[in-house]
């Protein structure tokens, strides 16, 4: 597991220093086999921005529909991303929305 949070901060230290520095937009996530998947609830703008149709505005949308609280479902980030369904058709098996929360422990009464 360490290993592949690894791989990914290398990627997008990576990508942004060849988006910075050679001005291209790169993608590296466009495969449904492809060998991660951005955790939706956690990923940040850059992380993100890895999705094939989410750019920079598309993130931050996405970040701030998230800062009411996780997705329940991946269709929720859909509509905040403004995605149509084509598009999300083509990025849906790169997204998850990592592990449920962990239920509340009961409080004893």
């Amino acid at each position: 597991m360490l290993a592949l949070a690894c791989v990914i901060v290398i990627s997008v230290g990576v990508i942004t220093w060849r988006r910075h520095h050679l001005g291209k937009d790169i993608r590296v996530l466009q495969a449904p086999d492809a060998p991660f998947r951005v955790n939706v609830n956690r990923a940040g703008r850059e992380e993100l921005m890895l999705l094939p149709g989410v750019g920079d505005a598309r993130a931050v949308r996405i970040l701030a529909a998230r800062e009411k609280g996780p997705f329940g479902n991946l269709d929720e980030v859909r509509v905040a991303g403004g995605l149509s369904v084509k598009q999300f058709q083509s990025v849906r098996d790169l997204m998850t929305l990592g592990e449920p929360a962990a239920s509340p422990a009961p409080n004893g009464n």
